[in-house]
């Protein structure tokens, strides 16, 4: 089923678009980490860092992405626990988070 056809298929059981989400992704591997960068239309640039392989351990996980963060010189990063439709809905709000790395 390619996209076309999963959309008819949602609008054919009551589906209908309530918030578009306009973007261009581009995937990106290094080693065991896929990197996704958004460019979302009204709001930005966004990256996504995400280890590919088996862990046990959440923060050995996390640990190995802080790893990486820090291997090309970032300090500090920002996180956000929403999606791009809450961030459209919620302009004025600021759901990030500034961590150290």
């Amino acid at each position: 089923m390619d996209a076309g056809q999963a959309k008819e298929l949602l609008k054919g059981i009551g589906f209908s678009i309530f918030t578009p989400v306009i973007k261009n992704r581009k995937k990106y591997m290094y080693k065991v980490f896929e990197i996704v960068i958004d460019d979302v239309k009204g709001l930005g640039r966004f990256a996504e860092i995400e280890l590919k392989e088996d862990f046990d351990d959440t923060d050995k996980a996390f640990e190995k992405i802080f790893d990486l963060l820090r291997q090309i010189g970032l300090k500090k990063i920002e996180t956000l626990k929403r999606g791009y439709v809450s961030l459209i809905w919620n302009p004025d709000h600021d759901f990030s988070v500034i961590k150290e790395v």
